[in-house]
């Protein structure tokens, strides 16, 4: 029966599934091309010891890049990441270890939702962010967000914060240690917020903020 037809087509694991619309008014073959996590698209990144190159600007309602195994870099070569008109962050990583980003710049898109972080890191072990432009405009949206997490390396790195509240940090760290913040310029619009806001957090320092 010919008529209008919406078909999804369920991702392989990383990627985003599909849904297309087609007219069948007639036989037709229908193909669907999945996005590359972590090169040209949003998505899981799941492969230990693999280095990630972006090639393209890519955009997510939600979050774009949620890391999930060890030792693995993502270099943006400058492109940016789109996030967040939903809910989410731009780059999420949880209980990983070795993980590096770099040259990303990372925009968050709407000023609707709450709590989406550019860079979320909690529970990792040896990680860093530099070379890179971060910014966000919702409430208590932080630049960069670091929790329960040990031996975190940022630097060379812009953050802009623009909610007008007063929530919204460019670096929040908690419950962390061995941090090192270095060569990083940091904006707050929000009334009251830091640009780095410490709570229970040891052995770290700051240069040339």
């Amino acid at each position: 029966y010919y008529s209008n037809y919406t078909f999804t087509a369920i991702a392989p694991l990383g990627s985003k599934n599909l849904i297309q619309s087609w007219n069948m008014s007639q036989n037709r073959f229908l193909f669907f091309t999945f996005g590359i996590p972590g090169e040209d698209d949003c998505g899981v990144l799941n492969v230990s010891n693999k280095i990630y190159n972006l090639q393209k600007n890519v955009i997510s309602t939600g979050s774009c890049f949620n890391i999930i195994a060890n030792n693995i870099t993502l270099d943006c070569s400058g492109f940016s990441i789109n996030y967040g008109s939903g809910v989410g962050y731009g780059i999420n990583m949880t209980h990983v270890n070795q993980t590096t980003i770099k040259n990303c710049r990372i925009f968050q898109d709407n000023s609707t939702g709450t709590l989406n972080h550019g860079v979320y890191l909690t529970n990792t072990v040896n990680s860093s962010v530099s070379n890179s432009s971060i910014y966000t405009q919702n409430s208590s949206s932080h630049g960069i967000r670091i929790a329960s997490s040990i031996n975190v390396n940022i630097d060379n790195t812009t953050i802009t914060t623009s909610d007008s509240g007063n929530s919204s940090y460019g670096i929040r760290l908690s419950s962390s240690s061995n941090v090192s913040i270095r060569n990083t310029n940091i904006t707050v619009k929000a009334i009251g917020a830091s640009g780095v806001y410490f709570i229970s957090t040891s052995n770290s320092s700051l240069y040339n903020i």
